[in-house]
């Protein structure tokens, strides 16, 4: 009859030991929080620039209006520029000081998910032969600037600024 020679037993037997698994836990877990603290900075950062996106579009459809009314008109508005005034408003001036907390369109409905945001408006009379940007100069007529300021919730000011002639 064939008999087996004895098996001698193997005192290590394939599997990990209680030290290397806390190493290899401890490893990975810094590794794992290293990545997740890069993807959680580019997320935060992600919320600014939508905020910075809203705030120039809204400069700039503020600044389009303004830049649709007359250069100038005789019976100027009378009153303080605030949201109500607004839909009466007919010449560049009229807003000049308007301010608001909270974006409204020009009828006063609240444009939603702009509750946070603030806006106030410049506008800065230019006379002719006055440097506008670097050596660019107005010859004839004048020029009114104008400054739309869109503050985000962060706090972070965006400033939008246009030329209208009257040539």
């Amino acid at each position: 009859m064939f008999t087996r020679p004895p098996v001698k037993a193997n005192l290590r037997s394939g599997g990990f030991s209680l030290l290397e698994l806390l190493i290899f836990v401890v490893v990975v877990s810094t590794a794992l929080l290293g990545v997740l603290s890069v993807i959680n900075l580019d997320v935060s950062r992600s919320a600014e620039a939508l905020q910075r996106k809203q705030a120039i579009a809204v400069a700039e459809a503020f600044i389009d209006e303004v830049l649709t009314r007359q250069f100038a008109n005789p019976s100027a508005f009378v009153g303080t520029p605030t949201q109500i005034n607004r839909p009466f408003f007919i010449d560049i001036d009229d807003y000049h000081l308007f301010t608001s907390n909270g974006i409204f369109t020009k009828n006063g409905q609240v444009v939603s998910g702009l509750t946070g945001y603030s806006v106030s408006i410049s506008i800065t009379p230019t006379a002719a032969n006055t440097p506008v940007s670097g050596s660019v100069f107005v010859t004839t007529g004048e020029m009114k600037r104008i400054d739309v300021t869109v503050t985000t919730p962060s706090g972070e000011p965006v400033k939008l600024s246009a030329y209208r002639a009257n040539i």
